[in-house]
């Protein structure tokens, strides 16, 4: 016989084939909690692994410290994580964010990262300005476009001399199903 146990705040319950929500219902535990089936919003597959005890134990320390609500939704991120990897890799279209932390005070550093700038304009969206103190400033540049351009775009911006941190953020333009939230 097939059983699945969910655990919940007030214990553990079981639910053999063929139970679901509505037989949760039953319960006092549960009683006016859920009225109804909760509504799929895309087919859910179920897998199963097999992992070390000690790599799954890291693993769930890791989605409590960042804040998963569950083990199925870390790891679904993780392999969109690895997804928009792929999409980066393959030169697909893609998007991202490269943010530039410097000292506005260097003789004609901002001159330079603007006129980068706008050597680039193909891929850059648009770029927000700030100021994290009295010295430094932060430009964050969203970007779209292929992959091997964007971080070409990436190493002229690392090649101005005065920089303190420059960084690429990569996400996928949504197109390919990659990191979108169902």
């Amino acid at each position: 016989m097939f059983i699945r146990i969910l655990t919940c705040f007030c214990g553990i319950i079981i639910l053999c084939r063929g139970s679901g929500y509505r037989d949760i219902l039953r319960l006092p535990c549960f009683s006016g909690i859920f009225s109804q089936t909760p509504p799929m919003t895309s087919p859910i597959t179920r897998i199963s692994i097999s992992v070390e005890e000690e790599l799954l134990n890291q693993f769930d320390l890791y989605s409590v410290e960042q804040g998963y609500p569950t083990r199925s939704e870390a790891i679904k991120n993780v392999i969109r994580d690895v997804l928009v990897l792929q999409q980066w890799e393959k030169g697909d279209d893609v998007a991202g964010a490269v943010s530039v932390v410097y000292d506005h005070h260097k003789p004609g550093i901002v001159q330079k990262i603007l006129a980068v700038q706008h050597d680039w304009s193909d891929v850059i969206l648009c770029s927000q300005h700030v100021h994290l103190d009295h010295d430094n400033c932060m430009e964050i540049i969203a970007v779209r476009g292929r992959g091997e351009r964007i971080k070409t775009f990436l190493a002229r911006l690392r090649a101005i001399k005065g920089l303190k941190h420059t960084v690429l953020t990569m996400s996928t333009a949504g197109d390919k199903g990659g990191n979108e939230a169902k």
